[in-house]
């Protein structure tokens, strides 16, 4: 409980910040001088960091400035469980402090308790409506959760506090698309590359929202903006050739674009099925087969996987095969309508029962 102990523990104050790269890069600017066992952390010495704060952990009760350090650590240091056993008692301390109940939130989901996170971020917003990084974490945890209107809302409100928040944007757009908002989306994606211009995953978002909108050749030249920013980008390859696959244009120029990702990411499933597909649409259905076997291998039976493989096997008459495909791809894929009536009809050719 003696300050005096936690500086002991977390090491001297007479580290040389000038000196030091990850003073420079993290913590002089925002901090007073950082403690021992975080500048471990931060220049990759994280046993040691972690026996540090295992001593600090014993000799002084976690509470305040300190105990929030201390949670942050643990969270740098993936003791997610550490984390939790510093802030839930904090929390019951100090509930109205935000800075807890942030950390709660950052650990529960790194613990994969993402309803006990969204609590903590929703009681941060009883108090503070307008608390911005709370805003943009719920947003983000509604959009991956798939409530795209909620994060929409979430992150409009956001955006009131800031119109210059790069992720904030980011993710805002990403909810609009999924929303069937293109315009917003777009104008929210575009701010985001005047402020970063060359920013992969936003060239990534303008792509999709683009190619979401139907407009392809708009949604190429965002993509083809990305290779000419990071020319390794193997998901941005392979998006220019699934889309043309998927419409069944420019197929030679589709295979050569997934063949291009695959010598990056050679065991990529999803790769592996756009250059099936591919192969399917050019009407190339041996090799399209033996394509689409090793991605449904790679990915593990993925029910999009499974139905080209199933149209695949169709194609060359082996029909059992196919609707054993179809059938596997529905079980993971309920309510897949098309299955649902590729299903029913090979089976009345093959004189089986349906689904």
């Amino acid at each position: 409980r003696d300050t005096r102990v936690a500086a002991e523990v977390l090491g001297p104050t007479r580290f040389n910040f000038v000196q030091s790269p990850v003073a420079l890069g993290r913590f002089r600017l925002a901090r007073p001088p950082a403690n021992y066992a975080e500048l471990l952390a931060a220049s990759g010495d994280q046993e040691q960091a972690g026996a540090r704060l295992a001593e600090l952990r014993q000799r002084v009760a976690p509470e305040g400035i300190l105990g929030r350090r201390m949670a942050a650590l643990a969270l740098r240091l993936g003791r997610v469980d550490d984390a939790l056993a510093i802030l839930e008692p904090m929390r019951e301390t100090e509930p109205n402090e935000p800075d807890i109940r942030g950390l709660l939130a950052e650990a529960y989901l790194r613990g994969g308790k993402r309803a006990e996170a969204r609590l903590e971020l929703e009681a941060i917003l009883e108090r503070d409506p307008d608390h911005l990084e709370a805003l943009v974490a719920l947003g983000a945890i509604y959009s991956s959760d798939e409530e795209y209107a909620k994060a929409v809302s979430v992150l409009r409100r956001a955006e009131k506090r800031n119109r210059d928040h790069p992720r904030l944007l980011y993710l805002l757009a990403l909810a609009e698309m999924e929303s069937g908002d293109a315009k917003s989306a777009t104008r929210h994606i575009r701010r985001v590359l005047e402020l970063q211009r060359d920013d992969v995953r936003a060239l990534f978002a303008l792509g999709r929202i683009r190619e979401r909108a139907g407009d392809l050749g708009g949604a190429v030249d965002a993509f083809r903006r990305l290779l000419r920013v990071d020319p390794q980008n193997a998901t941005a390859m392979n998006y220019i050739g699934y889309m043309y696959a998927e419409r069944g244009i420019r197929l030679d120029e589709a295979v050569k674009e997934i063949k291009n990702a695959l010598a990056i990411e050679p065991e990529n499933g999803f790769f592996m099925d756009s250059l099936g597909w591919a192969y399917f649409q050019q009407g190339r259905h041996d090799e399209a087969c033996q394509a689409l076997e090793r991605a449904a291998e790679l990915t593990e039976g993925d029910p999009l996987v499974g139905e080209h493989l199933g149209d695949a096997y169709r194609a060359l008459g082996r029909s059992a095969e196919a609707l054993g495909q179809y059938r596997l791809a529905l079980g993971k894929d309920p309510g897949n309508k098309g299955l649902e009536k590729k299903i029913d009809r090979l089976s009345a050719i093959l004189g089986e029962h349906g689904r």
